[in-house]
């Protein structure tokens, strides 16, 4: 096996990086991670329900569902109601599954 040997310019310029292209990079940066939420959220977005759980003034957990197919909202008291909510709303539409 060859060994490849750097010089101390070459190691000095890979562990340092041209300062002036930081503001360049950060800006590139800063819009592919921009781009890539954008792109998460779409995909995340489809017309399932969403189903969170939330917590009230007094502490008391209740579950909140949204149905973007129907702009829909309804709020539960129980983890079972909800599983009930969606189990009749994907026996409505078979083809949502």
């Amino acid at each position: 096996m060859k060994t490849k040997y750097l010089s101390y310019q070459q190691v000095h310029l890979a562990a340092n990086p041209n300062p002036r292209n930081y503001p360049v990079l950060l800006i590139w940066k800063y819009w592919f991670d921009r781009i890539g939420q954008a792109f998460n959220r779409l995909l995340a977005s489809g017309s399932e329900p969403k189903v969170s759980e939330k917590k009230n003034r007094n502490g008391t957990v209740y579950w909140h569902v949204y149905d973007p197919v129907l702009d829909y909202t309804a709020s539960f008291g129980s983890e079972l109601e909800v599983r009930l909510w969606l189990d009749q709303y994907f026996a409505r539409s078979p083809d949502r599954m």
